[in-house]
């Protein structure tokens, strides 16, 4: 067999080309033509250049100008920061990735290219605090190969809207974050039939309707984050008047965090999929779930795989437990927290994928018998390597917390055999909670728990004994913070 020098292979040698210096990489494109085509086509295919603005000299992040003009057929991924030329004179045919941050909000920068000309081969434009002129709209509208845009403190003027929502019918993702876009929201008889990912932040100019309806004329979307930051001038107002049947068909990741009115939360989770539900990841907050909600969201228990309601502050106990007792395919829960007496009255946890989890047991006076239960409802997690009871609560907590003891059943837990986090604490407005371990429990936890590498948060609200806690954890490999 033919023995083949390790850098010919044109991934190796780029990975090395990463790590080389000055003179190492400069002795290594001299060895050969073939060797200089390779180390300098990965070296050059990523750049970063500019001046930051808080940078009062003039020395330049990256190559300069004269340099990147000389390599420029090799560049795919280029980053232009702060007080920089945008390149206008010469063509990047190889550019793929162009990222302009300009970094100040109050930057009078601008930028007018015209974008087919200077980078053809364009597929991926990210915009951070640029002004942007009329024919960089222009231009980016008449483009052939953009197919993604993100656009973070860009203000798009009322002219320029029509054209924002022209190029927008050519992208498959779309991000728009803390955007202020003058010119109101999309005609109704638009469709944005080729995006599959849409991420929406804090649109100014754009009421929450507006949004929503910007979001139903995306029937192809794959992933929705929606977030809308500060009052909602719609408060207590329905968004969605218009029959929405098997609308989103492929939508398979929604994040909301917005204060959607339960009617209009049940719509939405009964529009995702083909009847029999399709979300895989959910993350809620500030959202109305309630009776329809609820109920709607049961259409997708056999397809979640993360739910994630750490946001959510008014999720109740008996649709955390459901998740729990009826999503098989589950590997991730953050909640915020479930009761004693509610775990007792649901069934068991068929959560046997669970690999996260994020929870507070809130467990009252008269309900101390019960901690077996959880206890034991928590065994069945085999499969369980991140356990966090640590949690920040806006409510008032008005009885206790899991006691994390071998008196309340603890020790039922050497059955997870892969834990590899431990996290406790629980803070609200009244309250703050630690576990009270003591060396018995410490003892059984370096003894069980063979693969535990991370315990966070105080064990013991006695200081001498929480050091000497940790120092024990210490030198049994498991580090404390």
């Amino acid at each position: 067999m033919r023995f083949r020098n390790p850098l010919e292979i044109p991934e190796i040698a780029g990975s090395v080309a990463l790590y080389l210096e000055g003179g190492d990489f400069a002795r290594c494109v001299q060895v050969s033509r073939r060797w200089r085509d390779l180390f300098l086509s990965h070296r050059w295919r990523t750049v970063r250049t500019g001046i930051a603005p808080e940078n009062i000299q003039t020395e330049l992040l990256g190559p300069g100008p004269d340099v990147i003009h000389t390599h420029r057929h090799l560049i795919q991924d280029l980053t232009l920061i702060g007080r920089v030329t945008v390149p206008g004179k010469h063509d990047y045919p190889n550019v793929h990735h162009l990222r302009v941050d300009m970094g100040d909000p109050d930057s009078s920068e601008s930028i007018s290219m015209d974008l087919a000309k200077t980078f053809p081969s364009l597929v991926k434009l990210d915009l951070d605090f640029v002004q942007i002129e009329s024919a960089f709209w222009e231009a980016l509208s008449t483009h052939h190969h953009i197919r993604s845009m993100r656009l973070w403190c860009i203000q798009v003027g009322t002219d320029d809207t029509p054209r924002l929502w022209d190029v927008c019918k050519k992208l498959e993702s779309l991000e728009l974050s803390r955007v202020t876009i003058e010119g109101g929201g999309v005609s109704k008889d638009v469709v944005f039939d080729r995006l599959r990912e849409l991420i929406i932040w804090e649109l100014s100019e754009l009421d929450e309707r507006n949004q929503m309806d910007l979001i139903i004329q995306c029937p192809m979307l794959e992933c929705l984050e929606w977030d809308f930051d500060g009052w909602m001038t719609l408060s207590g107002s329905r968004l969605i008047n218009q029959p929405l049947q098997n609308h989103w068909p492929y939508l398979n990741k929604l994040y909301i965090n917005c204060n959607v009115l339960d009617m209009d939360m049940a719509l939405i989770l009964q529009s995702v999929g083909t009847g029999h539900g399709n979300i895989v990841d959910l993350q809620v907050g500030s959202c109305q779930l309630e009776t329809q909600a609820s109920k709607a969201l049961r259409l997708h228990f056999n397809t979640l795989v993360r739910v994630d309601f750490a946001r959510f502050h008014h999720a109740s106990s008996t649709i955390i437990l459901d998740i729990l007792c009826c999503c098989p395919r589950l590997e991730v829960l953050r909640a915020k927290n479930v009761s004693a007496k509610d775990i007792a009255e649901h069934g068991p946890w068929v959560c046997q994928h669970l690999r996260e989890l994020e929870i507070c047991f809130h467990v009252g006076d008269s309900d101390q018998d019960l901690q077996p239960l959880i206890f034991k409802r928590l065994s069945t997690l085999v499969r369980l390597k991140h356990l966090k009871m640590n949690s920040f609560l806006r409510s008032v907590i008005t009885d206790g917390v899991l006691e994390f003891r071998l008196e309340s059943g603890m020790g039922q837990l050497s059955t997870l055999q892969q834990l590899a986090s431990l996290a406790f604490g629980v803070h609200s407005r009244n309250m703050r909670y630690f576990p009270q371990l003591g060396m018995d429990e410490a003892t059984w936890i370096m003894n069980n728990w063979k693969n535990l590498k991370l315990i966070k948060g105080r064990l013991n609200k006695d200081q001498e004994i929480d050091i000497h806690l940790k120092s024990a954890f210490k030198s049994h490999g498991i580090n404390t913070s």
